[in-house]
């Protein structure tokens, strides 16, 4: 529990006084690009942290997660290819819209489950503590919905201690799912 506290010590506080804590971090958009699959595909990024978009078009690269907020990271792929993006049911966390296929985590700790699930393998070019997030969508043929191959794309997300330091060696301590029991002496 205390690697707990720590984390939310140094990572978590609010924009301002009185407001619901948050997370300041960088994105790093398409990183890893010798271990992606059709990366070249992809033609734009978008971060969507509760209301606030920051995509890789605008050139924009600070964001700021709020506790509660949802966070989705979507993946713009060109329109009218011969491969588009499709539903995987093994992703409840992924959508498809058009040619877009969008990451969606909400709940209050939306952020820290999507680190959690997006987490790259070693395998996939993780180091360490690194904060490299994977991101698989199944492409179809867009003449007849077949599926042809998994695209696989690389984001990282650095996220920011409460003085403004970014924090690239990052690992998101273990969360208990439930509070402990002990057992109380009643002699």
């Amino acid at each position: 529990m205390l690697k707990v506290k720590t984390f939310f010590d140094d990572h978590l506080s609010p924009a301002k006084k009185g407001d619901t804590p948050g997370l300041s971090f960088t994105v790093e958009y398409r990183v890893n690009k010798d271990r992606d699959s059709l990366g070249d595909h992809v033609i734009d990024w978008a971060i969507i942290s509760g209301e606030t978009p920051i995509s890789l078009q605008e050139a924009k690269t600070e964001g700021y997660w709020k506790a509660g907020d949802s966070f989705t990271v979507g993946i713009q792929f060109v329109a009218q290819a011969p491969l588009v993006p499709s539903k995987d049911p093994a992703q409840p966390n992924m959508a498809v819209v058009f040619e877009r296929a969008l990451f969606v985590y909400e709940g209050i700790w939306g952020w820290l489950r999507m680190m959690q699930s997006q987490q790259a393998t070693p395998e996939q070019g993780k180091l360490g503590r690194d904060t490299l997030l994977a991101f698989k969508v199944p492409m179809a043929a867009q003449t007849t919905g077949a599926f042809v191959e998994d695209a696989l794309v690389f984001l990282r997300l650095i996220p920011r201690k409460v003085n403004g330091q970014a924090h690239r060696n990052f690992k998101l301590p273990f969360f208990p799912v439930e509070a402990p029991f002990f057992e109380v002496d009643q002699g």
